[in-house]
């Protein structure tokens, strides 16, 4: 046997043979957290009853807090009730975010079928409530800039939110709306377009929901970038306004001792 007959019989053999599983060792396994290797290896296992209990208690607590928020703030704009000092183009993003949540938790009950484990849903069932998590987690963060954003020029501009908002609300609704379709859109058309190789939802045994895989890095490119700069924008608008609430408390202070000692030594 020749050495190009013997090459190609190694090559052969390295093509057949499967392809290397991560060790327990290995850095990535930490940062997949517990995604289930091969029939079960690494960190395959379900989540505990109080895991589940906990979860369950979370989404139920918060979807009944959006139900009662909904419902207070349709209420007060059918009744006309707190219209005074309460205004629906103020409450708008708050609703929103209701709504969001309220989605959200009904996108987890999807789980309930396979009594809370998302490594037990089908590939289409799991890529469904994937994509309606997705939605909503990053529409809540959307509103939350959208929010914040409005409040910044309120109170750089000193106008009252009432007048600022109609000129800006169309422009807003729009870009939470767009953004909120597109890091929706596109993990979705990944996933579907490479039929699952590239797997951006998870299905875990380790998780109760299917969600975007950190293993992908999609988790950081459609969640915790967005979430990060919702943050960091958010904390700069409140010492904005914290800065700004300081001078005008120290210009009316200035103002008050002002006009005691003008009516003091005028008198």
């Amino acid at each position: 046997m020749n050495a190009r007959t013997r090459a190609v019989q190694r090559l052969l053999s390295y093509a057949d043979s499967p392809p290397p599983q991560p060790s327990s060792n290995d850095t990535s396994v930490q940062f997949c957290g517990n995604w289930d290797y091969v029939n079960g290896g690494v960190n395959a296992s379900y989540p505990t009853e109080y895991q589940v209990t906990l979860e369950v208690a979370a989404y139920a607590l918060s979807f009944l807090s959006c139900l009662v928020m909904l419902t207070i703030i349709i209420y007060t704009k059918v009744s006309g009730k707190c219209s005074k000092n309460y205004s629906l183009q103020s409450s708008e993003h708050i609703l929103a975010v209701m709504a969001f949540m309220t989605l959200q938790c009904l996108a987890f009950m999807i789980s309930a079928s396979t009594g809370f484990h998302a490594y037990d849903l089908d590939r289409a069932t799991c890529i469904t409530q994937g994509t309606i998590y997705q939605f909503c987690a990053t529409g809540i963060l959307m509103e939350i800039g959208a929010m914040a954003h409005m409040t910044h020029k309120a109170v750089t501009n000193l106008i009252p939110l009432e007048e600022l908002y109609p000129k800006h609300r169309q422009r807003v609704f729009l870009a939470v709306f767009a953004t909120t379709a597109v890091l929706t859109v596109t993990p979705l058309a990944i996933d579907l377009g490479t039929n699952g190789t590239i797997g951006i939802f998870a299905r875990a045994k380790g998780d109760v929901i299917c969600w975007v895989d950190d293993c992908t890095g999609a988790l950081v490119l459609f969640v915790v970038l967005l979430f990060g700069v919702v943050a960091v924008y958010s904390f700069v608008v409140l010492v904005k306004v914290f800065v700004i609430f300081v001078r005008i408390s120290r210009h009316s202070k200035n103002f008050e001792v002002g006009g005691v000692f003008c009516v003091c030594t005028c008198a």
